[in-house]
């Protein structure tokens, strides 16, 4: 009996025992198999490549031209990858971001790149005109952050997805793996309505208007009855007449695109140079600090030395480079999904 006790394990060995190239595979295969899982693995895998050997081998019985070597080749090679023959055993997924979780990464993704890319850059431009930086260092500053923080936000956030892609239940419920009616979103107005084209007309005129009627019609003289505006008046007509130009080039623009109905990458393109010289030039005034008048307020009694001109342009030169960082980007946002 003993003897009879101890053979039985080496004769279900010798049964289940495959060809040297087999068990390499397979043994490579269970590399990849938690241990705890590797018996009912090793068994499984066992019986499927064996009763496929003999199946393909019973097929082609009496074939010369094939060995049972060449039949155990092909089946391991129609098996695949052992990597991926262990993954899909255990249920392991082969991606970063797979289909369960991948509409509700892409939408947080979107939604945090939209906000905080753009505050990022705001905040450096901000910062670097608070410390008297030229405009090419605000511009160089806002670019680095915006990069930076768009790296930082996908790389943080595509881990925190790939690790819920793994550890999350199979029961574990989210927008887009559990879809109902009630989720159905609102369609993309892609459209241009008329607020949007009568905000970025009026707000273009008023301010042409206003740069021209000040220089021509001042509310302040002085007491020997010169006219004292607002602006720099070393800079009337020709800075000023451009600046007012190119006003009345965005005017044109808006109409422009609310006649083609939508938005579109050549419109997106022309908004980003027409943008660029406008802010760039008023911006490039600011910093040289000869955008305002101190005449002016020395005439009104504003007191200088609190809140000095040079701080008041500099804070407003970030402002507009935020604001001209925004429309250029919403302006391609606008046109990919017109598109």
């Amino acid at each position: 009996m003993p003897e009879t006790n101890a053979a039985e394990p080496t004769n279900t060995g010798e049964a289940e025992s495959l060809p040297p190239l087999a068990e390499r595979y397979i043994e490579v295969t269970l590399d990849h198999i938690p241990v705890a899982e590797r018996g009912a693995v090793d068994n499984a895998l066992r019986g499927a490549i064996s009763g496929e050997i003999e199946d393909r081998y019973d097929q082609l019985l009496g074939d010369e031209n094939v060995t049972r070597e060449d039949i155990e080749v092909d089946v391991l090679e129609d098996m695949g990858d052992p990597e991926r023959v262990a993954a899909t055993m255990v249920d392991r997924p082969l991606f970063l971001i797979g289909p369960r979780f991948f509409l509700d990464y892409k939408r947080l993704l979107s939604w945090l790149l939209t906000i905080v890319v753009p505050v990022a850059a705001a905040l450096a431009m901000v910062s670097a005109a608070h410390h008297g930086a030229e405009l090419g260092t605000m511009l160089f500053a806002g670019l680095g952050a915006a990069v930076t923080a768009a790296l930082y936000t996908a790389a943080w956030t595509t881990l925190g997805f790939a690790g819920a892609e793994r550890i999350a239940r199979p029961g574990s419920q989210v927008a887009s793996a559990h879809w109902d009616i009630d989720s159905l979103p609102q369609p993309v107005r892609r459209k241009i309505s008329v607020p949007e084209t009568t905000t970025v007309v009026v707000t273009a005129l008023v301010t042409a208007v206003v740069i021209v009627w000040q220089h021509l019609r001042p509310s302040i003289f002085t007491a020997q009855g010169d006219p004292v505006p607002f602006l720099n008046p070393d800079h009337w007509p020709w800075l000023w007449s451009g600046i007012v130009a190119l006003l009345a080039i965005v005017a044109l623009a808006g109409i422009s695109r609310h006649v083609h109905g939508h938005w579109t990458y050549m419109q997106a393109w022309v908004n980003l140079a027409i943008s660029t010289l406008t802010s760039g030039l008023v911006v490039w005034i600011m910093l040289d600090h000869s955008f305002l008048n101190v005449a002016f307020f020395a005439e009104v009694g504003w007191p200088i030395k609190e809140l000095p001109t040079v701080t008041l342009e500099n804070w407003a030169a970030a402002v507009i480079a935020v604001i001209w960082l925004i429309d250029v980007a919403l302006g391609f946002v606008k046109a990919r999904r017109a598109t």
